[in-house]
C-alpha cells in the first residue's frame, strides 16, 4: 500500500490570520478532496467513476488542518500497482503516477499547458484516448468550487 500526500495553502486575507470564511473555505476543501477521489479512483481501478461508492472516495482522506496561513493536508491510500491496471505502460510507482495525473488534470482545468512530457502518462493515454478529457470535463466543477474561496 502506498500513500501520497497534497496539500491545499490558502494565502491572504483572512488565511493570513488562519481563519477562512466557513462555507466558503470548507466547500474548497470539499472540492479538492472530491478532485483527488475522481484521479485516484481512475488510478485504483482504470475507471472513470463519480457516482454513489466507489473505491478514489474512501481512498482520500483529509488530515488537521495547521497554521501557515492556512494547510490542508490530504493523504491518499493506493493499494494496486499501476502496471497491473494500465498494463507495461505504467511500471512505476501510485503515488508518482497520481501526482503527475492529478496536476495534469488541474493545469487543463486552469487553462495552463502544463507539463506533457511524462511519458507514463502519455502512453496509458495513448492506449485510453479521451480519459484524460474525462477526467478534466468532470474535476471542473470542484476544482471551480476549490477556487471559490479566492473571490472571498
Amino acid at each position: 500500500m502506498e500513500k501520497a500526500k497534497f496539500q491545499l495553502k490558502l494565502t491572504g486575507d483572512m488565511a493570513d490570520q488562519h481563519e477562512f470564511q466557513g462555507y466558503d473555505g470548507y466547500m474548497a476543501l470539499a472540492g479538492f478532496a472530491w478532485t483527488l477521489s475522481l484521479v485516484s479512483n481512475y488510478i485504483e481501478t482504470g475507471e472513470i467513476r463519480q457516482r454513489r461508492d466507489f473505491i478514489g472516495r474512501s481512498a482520500v482522506r483529509g488530515g488537521l488542518l495547521e497554521e501557515g496561513s492556512l494547510v490542508a493536508n490530504f493523504s491518499v491510500w493506493l493499494d494496486k500497482l499501476p502496471k497491473n491496471i494500465f498494463g507495461s505502460a505504467a511500471d512505476g510507482s501510485s503515488a508518482q503516477l497520481l501526482y503527475n495525473m492529478v496536476k495534469r488534470v488541474i493545469d487543463r482545468n486552469l487553462g495552463l499547458p502544463g507539463d506533457n512530457n511524462d511519458l507514463q502518462i502519455n502512453a496509458i493515454l495513448d492506449k485510453r484516448s479521451g480519459d484524460l478529457e474525462t477526467l478534466v470535463a468532470i474535476s471542473e466543477a470542484p476544482l471551480r468550487q476549490t477556487h471559490n474561496v479566492i473571490g472571498n
